[in-house]
């Protein structure tokens, strides 16, 4: 999961030992880091783009000289972005080349010839998928099968497999199997019923 893995990256730790074991879960800011080491160190530090470590807080994290989040997943357009704490603000455009840009822009700033750390949180490839219009169309001529365990979903909690089908379905490039519909409208209600709004989306039945 992207948290966890997150925080891993932070403190070297597995998720077991950092405690971050979800998407939901704030980042245990006494924990030590590698920019709270490099910062301490007298590196200039810097983190643009997802965190998603506490699915509503946007506020500077430990380590970070400067800080540029959103409030939980964040969109692929036209995301809104909280600038170092201050007042939050829409930056339009794909959300993978406008941290890219803010991430080259701070580069650019002057620091004063000190050392410097800069974390990169990009949103892509996170699902669901949706691709800069320029490249929307890049790979149509590559066939990349599902493996077999992609849909075996069905032991998971029942807002997971409701978030995953309502949003896989929307990309309209599959049909959910009967074997698979069927166990998930009875865990996930909501999807018992054809909805027209999601593309590709099949008409569960009992």
């Amino acid at each position: 999961m992207c948290s966890p893995s997150r925080a891993s990256i932070l403190t070297g730790l597995y998720a077991h030992a950092h405690g971050v074991l979800d998407n939901f879960t704030e980042y245990p800011e006494e924990l030590p880091t590698w920019p709270k080491a490099l910062r301490a160190a007298g590196y200039t530090t810097a983190y643009i783009g997802k965190y998603h470590m506490g699915e509503e807080n946007d506020d500077v994290r430990g380590g970070f000289d400067y800080f540029v989040t959103h409030r939980g997943q964040g969109k692929y357009y036209d995301s809104e972005f909280r600038f170092h704490g201050g007042p939050r603000r829409v930056v339009p455009g794909y959300y993978t080349t406008v941290v890219t840009d803010m991430a080259l822009e701070w580069l650019r700033r002057p620091k004063g010839g000190k050392p410097w750390a800069l974390i990169l949180g990009h949103k892509a490839a996170h699902s669901f998928y949706y691709p800069e219009p320029k490249f929307a169309h890049a790979f149509d001529h590559v066939n990349v099968p599902y493996p077999a365990s992609a849909f075996q979903i069905a032991d998971n909690d029942a807002w997971y497999a409701s978030g995953w089908i309502r949003g896989t379905a929307s990309t309209g490039r599959f049909r959910l199997p009967q074997e698979l519909a069927r166990p998930l409208a009875r865990r996930c209600p909501g999807f018992r019923r054809h909805d027209p709004g999601l593309l590709g989306h099949y008409p569960f039945s009992r």
